[in-house]
């Protein structure tokens, strides 16, 4: 997806489910409008999420469980190629194939999808199939400015560069085997880190960029180099960055001299 400078929203590549606003059983390689007046966007995992100029959420693709139901008692497991209204008033939206968040304009984190991990913060481990308001009293009523997510596992952003993490967000004992970590139901803050401005997740590996422009690693495969399972100790990669992305096995960075650098797999030529 790209959003052109008239908000614009355009989608290219597979889109057997209606990810780019149509069926198609074959790729297809030429950008196709889906949206005007669009401000943010979040792929997913085959069910996109879009912000407009008027705040309003919108969502088409694959029926996960993270897309929701429209009304009570209609979900039909469909895929949707025509976007539908989700809520209004949101500010940001991250979402993965299990759970979506959604940040309103009142600071309020709402959530749904599935929940066995905990990953929606609602204390219970209760899926929730509509948008329901999350337990973020961690959170001390200080703003979030970044959400992210990945399969059963949130994270969150505050403006003050405080990192909280729940669910299967096995990040926040570096060196612990993630197998031995329970999930969080309810955010937790981070202590082996400050300052952060941005996230990257990938499948077993966790990229944060610090205010101060350093960019730091943590987990497993070719992302921190490290062989096993276990969560490693943080890792100082590089400075002088601004901007971060993440595949599920490489990293991209942006540096302020306008050079991007890449590291990780590169089986498909990702690396550039």
């Amino acid at each position: 997806f790209y959003i052109a400078c008239d908000g614009t929203l355009y989608g290219w590549g597979d889109s057997e489910v209606g990810q780019i606003g149509l069926f198609s059983k074959t790729p297809v390689i030429e950008p196709m409008p889906i949206l005007t007046d669009i401000k943010a966007v979040s792929p997913g995992y085959d069910t996109p999420f879009a912000i407009d100029t008027a705040a309003t959420l919108w969502t088409w693709g694959k029926a996960n469980p993270s897309q929701g139901e429209e009304m009570p008692g209609e979900e039909t497991g469909e895929p949707i190629n025509e976007p539908r209204k989700v809520m209004d008033l949101v500010q940001r939206v991250s979402s993965s194939a299990t759970h979506t968040l959604a940040l309103r304009e009142d600071r309020s984190l709402w959530v749904w999808g599935k929940n066995d991990s905990g990953a929606l913060a609602t204390g219970p481990n209760i899926a929730q199939k509509r948008p329901y308001k999350a337990d973020i009293a961690a959170l001390q009523s200080k703003p979030i400015v970044k959400l992210a997510t990945k399969n059963r596992a949130s994270f969150a952003i505050t403006e003050d560069g405080d990192l909280y993490v729940w669910g299967y967000a096995n990040a926040t004992l570096p060196g612990k085997d993630s197998a031995a970590l329970p999930p969080k139901t309810l955010p937790v803050k981070v202590d082996f880190i400050d300052q952060v401005a941005d996230i990257a997740l990938g499948d077993n590996s966790m990229l944060l960029l610090k205010k101060d422009g350093s960019v730091w690693a943590y987990g497993a495969g070719p992302v921190t180099l490290a062989t096993d399972a276990s969560w490693t100790n943080p890792v100082h990669l590089m400075d002088g960055v601004v901007e971060i992305a993440s595949g599920p096995r490489h990293v991209l960075a942006l540096k302020k001299d306008g050079s991007l650098w890449s590291w990780g797999d590169n089986e498909a030529g990702q690396l550039g």
